[in-house]
C-alpha cells in the first residue's frame, strides 16, 4: 500500500464517517453503543484521530501481525464454461 493509496482510503473513510453523523440513525446507534459498551463519545473522536495518523508502515505491521498468508483461502467461483465459450 502506497502512502497515496492510504491517504485516499483514510480520506474516504473519514468523509463517510462525517456524512454518517448527519443521520439520526447513526447518532442513535452511537449513543446506544456507547451506553452498552460503557464508552464515551470521545471514543469516536479518538478512533478517527488514530485512523488519520496511520502510516503505510502501521498498516503493513498490522497485516503481518494479524494475517497469515499460509492460511489465506482464495476461492474462484462462476460458470466458467460460459466465459470459455465467449457467451454472456
Amino acid at each position: 500500500m502506497t502512502a497515496d493509496e492510504l491517504d485516499k482510503a483514510k480520506q474516504a473513510w473519514l468523509q463517510s464517517r462525517e456524512l454518517s453523523r448527519s443521520s439520526d440513525f447513526f447518532i442513535m446507534d452511537r449513543l446506544e453503543r456507547s451506553l452498552r459498551l460503557d464508552q464515551t463519545l470521545d471514543y469516536e473522536a479518538k478512533l478517527e484521530k488514530q485512523v488519520a495518523a496511520l502510516t503505510p508502515d502501521d498498516v503493513h505491521a498490522a497485516l503481518k501481525k494479524h494475517f497469515d498468508p499460509k492460511r489465506l483461502v482464495i476461492v474462484t467461483a462462476g460458470d466458467f464454461a460460459k466465459t470459455a465459450s465467449g457467451a454472456n
